[in-house]
């Protein structure tokens, strides 16, 4: 991941010390991460109700074919005896 952010910002990080102290370069401040990007809103906005409709026929379609299986399962079981 902080070679991606590398690449992105252009630079190398510099590691801090052992004492802890971060340096300062021309990005400090410039650069959001973590909770102040979440607060903005996120990249996607809408992208969930946009796909909300195709993910819940998605998932009745799927316990459909579930419930359907298990139907021919227990088909099975009754006609062969098994």
């Amino acid at each position: 991941y902080l070679a991606d952010i590398e690449d992105h910002l252009g630079v190398t990080i510099q590691q801090c010390s052992s004492d802890m102290k971060i340096p300062v370069d021309e990005f400090d401040g410039k650069v959001t991460y973590g909770q102040k990007r979440r607060m903005t809103g996120g990249l996607y906005k809408g992208h969930a109700d946009i796909l909300a409709p195709t993910v819940k026929e998605l998932a009745e379609l799927e316990k459909e074919a579930q419930s359907s299986f298990l139907h021919l399962c227990n088909k099975k079981t009754t006609l062969f005896g098994l």
